[in-house]
C-alpha cells in the first residue's frame, strides 16, 4: 500500500498506540511506542522465522507487527473487537498475515492448545487484572517448556496510596519494594487515578512467576520518585517455562488415604 492511501486509513480511525505503522507514517496514538526497540530491549533476536509468537492484550497491535517482521509466526490476542480499536486497519495497511482471537488471558487454554508458543508478549497488563496469578498460569500452559514471557507493568518500589486514593505516607515503599517478603499492594480497581489492581513488588513477581512453572530470567527497573503527578515504578522483564504450574492442592488417592486396620 502506497504512504498516501495509508495515511487516509490511519486517518479515518482512532489510534491507542503510537508507532510507525509503515516507514515514513506514524500513527496519532496518546501512547507513545517504538516495538522494534522494545523487543531489542528484551533481548528477543531479529530472526524469529522458526518461533510462533503469542502478542497478549494487543490493542492496536505494535508488539504483534513487530513479532511478525522478524519473522514469527504470530497470533495477536485482546478482549477488544479488532474492527472497534485500529488492529483490523493497521493489518490491512501492513498487509499482515497475523491471526487475531478475541479472548481474555483468563482464557487463554480455551483457545490455545497447551505447549504451542515460544513466547508471548505480555505487556502494560498484570496490574490492570484483578487475578494476575491466573494470568500467569494461563500464560505458562500455552509456551513450550523453555518459551519465554516478556513483561512489562507497575511494581512497587517508591509509591503507595491509601485506599482512598491519597499517597501513603505511613510506611517505607523502597524498604517494601526491595523485601524479599513478598507482598503486593491490591486495590479494588483504581491505582494512580487508573484502572489498577495489584502494584507487587519484585519478590512478589518473582512469587507469581515461580507459582506458575516460570523462572524470572531477567529484568530492568524504571524508577523515578520524583516524577508528576505520580511516581514512575516500572519493570521489564522476561520470564522462561521450566516446569509445570504449580498445584494449589493434589486430589487425594482415595485407596492411600483410608486407614489401614
Amino acid at each position: 500500500m502506497d504512504i498516501d492511501t495509508a495515511k487516509l486509513l490511519v486517518d479515518s480511525r482512532k489510534w491507542y498506540h503510537g508507532f510507525e505503522i509503515i516507514p515514513g507514517l506514524v500513527t496519532p496514538g496518546q501512547s507513545k511506542w517504538d516495538p522494534e526497540a522494545r523487543l531489542d530491549q528484551l533481548g528477543v533476536p531479529k530472526d524469529l522465522k522458526d518461533e510462533k509468537a503469542l502478542d497478549i492484550a494487543t490493542w492496536d497491535g505494535p508488539l504483534a507487527f513487530a513479532f511478525e517482521s522478524r519473522g514469527a509466526t504470530t497470533v495477536a490476542t485482546d478482549i477488544q473487537d479488532p474492527d472497534v480499536t485500529a488492529f483490523n486497519t493497521a493489518k490491512k495497511i501492513r498487509d499482515s498475515q497475523i491471526s487475531y482471537t478475541r479472548c481474555s488471558v483468563y482464557d487463554l487454554t480455551t483457545h490455545f492448545e497447551e505447549d504451542t508458543f515460544d513466547r508471548a508478549g505480555f505487556l502494560g497488563v498484570f496490574y490492570h487484572l484483578k487475578y494476575p496469578v491466573l494470568a500467569f498460569e494461563q500464560i505458562a500452559r500455552v509456551l513450550k517448556i523453555g518459551g519465554k514471557v516478556h513483561f512489562e507493568g507497575e511494581i512497587l518500589a517508591s509509591y503507595m496510596e491509601n485506599l482512598d486514593g491519597t499517597k501513603n505516607s505511613t510506611l517505607d515503599p523502597i524498604a517494601i519494594g526491595e523485601s524479599e517478603v513478598p507482598l503486593t499492594a491490591c486495590y479494588p480497581g483504581k491505582f494512580k487515578g487508573g484502572s489498577n489492581w495489584h502494584t507487587p513488588n519484585m519478590a512478589c513477581l518473582r512469587a507469581w512467576l515461580q507459582s506458575s512453572g516460570l523462572e524470572l530470567e531477567d529484568f530492568q527497573l524504571n524508577v523515578q520518585p520524583q516524577r508528576e503527578p505520580y511516581p514512575v515504578q516500572r519493570v521489564l522483564g522476561t520470564a522462561v517455562k521450566r516446569r509445570k504450574v504449580l498445584l494449589e492442592h493434589p486430589i487425594v488417592d482415595a485407596k492411600k488415604y483410608r486407614r489401614s486396620d
